[in-house]
């Protein structure tokens, strides 16, 4: 492996090659159609000049090359194109996520639960918390909106945007620089509320699979859907931040290696 090179720099360069093997693919062989016909044409040129045929084939070569170029031109002005769609889908339909009047109410719900603090990954909510949300009734006081319906509002915005994610209309890339810390925030500081309501359910489906009046298909396994795009784009990011942080600290340690002798003193730079 090259000088400064990790497995980083090595799963960066794979990553670029599969992204990019058509243009690579058409480019190679564009290049080669030029070569040999340049070479075809040469040698022919000096044995006996030429020759009708020998100008069919050399257009023919220049022809391939010009359609294998064209192609690679017409791929990345695709890509492209679908790149700028996906930065402007972000723009166009979650520009505003979560929207402003379910932040309000959920920050009344808050408030009116006694949580006076922002909820997020290092503050998320307890178990006696949770409770507080699901147990919420309606009444004049909240306007007939539970605390548990506010709270899932708010986070179906979150969903809507990585469903969205996860199906490519968005770029991933870009609404990560943007919304990365809110929905790691926003999953994980909710986390145990999304759990509760998964059991809720498979507690609902056990209950109807036990019911003797139940006549319909047996629920043998359960997979919940509950804010599944949520988790999905929430852990990954996580994992992507962490793992970015470890390498910013690995570089840092890096250079700093650089400028220390054998012996662990200080290098003198004259």
């Amino acid at each position: 492996m090259p000088h400064g090179w990790t497995m980083d720099s090595a799963r960066d360069v794979c990553r670029w090659l599969l992204r990019y093997w058509f243009e690579i693919l058409t480019t190679t062989a564009a290049v080669a159609a030029l070569s040999f016909a340049g070479h075809a044409t040469l040698e022919r040129f000096r044995t006996r000049g030429l020759a009708f045929e020998d100008r069919i084939k050399l257009a023919e070569m220049l022809f391939l090359a010009l359609g294998l170029g064209t192609a690679t031109v017409v791929r990345a002005q695709m890509r492209q194109t679908a790149t700028w769609n996906r930065l402007l889908s972000y723009h166009q339909f979650f520009d505003d996520i979560p929207a402003p009047h379910k932040v309000r109410a959920l920050q009344e719900v808050l408030m009116r639960l006694g949580i006076s603090r922002e909820v997020t990954r290092a503050a998320a909510l307890t178990e006696a918390e949770v409770r507080k949300f699901l147990e919420d009734k309606p009444s004049d006081s909240n306007k007939g909106l539970t605390a548990r319906r506010v709270l899932q509002a708010y986070l179906n915005d979150f969903e809507e945007l990585c469903a969205a994610v996860n199906a490519g209309v968005v770029e991933e890339e870009y609404a990560r620089a943007i919304e990365g810390a809110r929905v790691i925030n926003t999953y994980f500081g909710y986390q145990r509320f999304i759990k509760s309501l998964i059991a809720e359910e498979l507690g609902q489906l056990e209950a109807l699979n036990r019911d003797p009046a139940y006549r319909g298909p047996r629920i043998e396994k359960y997979r919940s859907k509950y804010y599944c795009d949520l988790k999905l784009v929430a852990i990954g990011w996580l994992q992507r931040r962490e793992m970015e942080e470890a390498q910013r600290e690995r570089r840092e340690w890096l250079h700093r290696r650089k400028q220390m002798n054998a012996d662990g003193t200080p290098r003198r730079v004259d």
